[in-house]
């Protein structure tokens, strides 16, 4: 999967990527969390990954579980908009 998305990158070249979920925010941010880690408090955090400009929303699956939960829409409307 990550070889098929760095792939994607280089040939889209996006503006910014918006990283759905933990697995995504650890791949991107290079992190090592552990399973038991919240990816809550990070939710609509901006940052400059190797790939470019990223941020940070819940997986789909949370909010299709009807979990209550930020989704930065707003931010990303201002960051496309700004050009980032």
């Amino acid at each position: 999967c990550l070889p098929h998305f760095i792939g994607q990158i280089y040939e889209l070249n996006p503006k910014i990527i918006v990283s759905l979920g933990k697995m995504a925010y650890v791949t991107l941010k290079d992190l090592r969390m552990e399973l038991h880690e919240k990816l809550t408090p990070n939710i609509g955090e901006v940052f400059q990954s190797i790939y470019g400009k990223t941020i940070i929303f819940p997986h789909p699956l949370l909010v299709n579980r009807r979990k209550v939960v930020y989704v930065p829409i707003s931010k990303l409307k201002e960051l496309v908009r700004n050009g980032t």
